[in-house]
């Protein structure tokens, strides 16, 4: 296009960490050596029945949901927690191993730029997840998981690939 004669790169635009890791897992209560998934939940309209099952033993997760329960009548699990309504999420990235949510601008950007593996559910008719995907598979921080695996709670073998990845962006 004539109007665009120069085209620069320019680097993601992204919240930081305001906190270290340890003071965040000490406030929510999560041991410094378990390991940690956080799981970003808004913007879906169905209930997620999670179990204790759904993780592998020595993890814990927290739901980021916007304060509200993952499923109004079920309790979550021991190894489950709800983060309050008005959590910085950058602060759970610094502080966790991997999160699980679906791929949009925010979410890739953050976990690109604290480290953090992303495992995601597929989006249908979200026209700009595969940019978003391509972004994370380039710098070594996408674990896809299927929407079957998700519901029904097989998440282990996703959160274990996920861990043995090391994501870098510079």
């Amino acid at each position: 296009m004539p109007a665009f004669t120069a085209i620069e790169d320019v680097p993601l635009v992204v919240r930081h960490a305001r906190k270290f890791p340890a003071q965040v897992r000490e406030e929510l209560g999560i041991p410094p050596d378990a390991r940690l998934a956080v799981l970003i939940h808004g913007g879906h309209k169905a209930e997620l029945r999670v179990t204790e099952d759904f993780l592998p033993p020595g993890w814990i997760c927290v739901a980021c949901n916007g304060g509200r329960p993952l499923c109004p009548d079920m309790p979550l699990p021991s190894n489950f927690k709800l983060a309050p309504a008005d959590v910085y999420t950058p602060d759970l990235w610094a502080a966790c191993d991997c999160v699980i949510g679906k791929i949009g601008y925010g979410t890739m950007s953050e976990c690109l730029a604290h480290a953090r593996p992303l495992v995601f559910v597929r989006r249908d008719f979200f026209n700009e997840e595969p940019f978003l995907r391509k972004m994370l598979e380039v710098h070594g921080a996408a674990v896809e998981m299927k929407r079957r695996d998700f519901l029904e709670g097989h998440w282990g073998p996703y959160l274990q690939r996920a861990c043995a990845l090391t994501p870098r962006y510079k």
